[in-house]
């Protein structure tokens, strides 16, 4: 069941290079992110793509996008948590091989990015 009080924050401007958002996930734990928010800062189309990469690998994995149309244009998923909300995304956290992280890109201007998650032993 989800504790409001347990959840984080991380807010972020994501660009168009490729960048990790927020802390590395700890060692050894899992991160459940259960919501994002994203406003774009572009004016115009946008298209955001949020990744992952676990343990240290070289390559981000993609595990969703977000299509935003006009200059403040807003996505939020979803519009509300509730106590029994599933998380959107799992990262699992690194072993002895390195960090893991969620990373996101542009792919045309900047966007502002806010996740909702709680780490927790994996």
């Amino acid at each position: 069941m989800l504790k409001r009080e347990d959840l984080r924050t991380t807010v972020a401007t994501v660009t168009t290079a490729d960048a990790n958002i927020g802390s590395a996930v700890p060692q050894n734990k899992r991160r459940f992110i259960y919501r994002i928010k994203v406003i774009n800062e572009y004016d115009g189309a946008n298209l955001l793509t949020l990744g992952k990469r676990e343990n240290g690998a070289g390559s981000t994995t993609t595990i969703d996008y977000v299509q935003l149309a006009t200059l403040y244009d807003i996505f939020p998923d979803p519009e509300e948590l509730h106590e029994d909300s599933v998380p959107l995304y799992i990262i699992e956290g690194a072993g002895s091989s390195g960090s893991s992280y969620l990373r996101a890109v542009t792919g045309s201007g900047n966007a502002y990015l806010t996740i909702w998650y709680i780490d927790a032993p994996a």
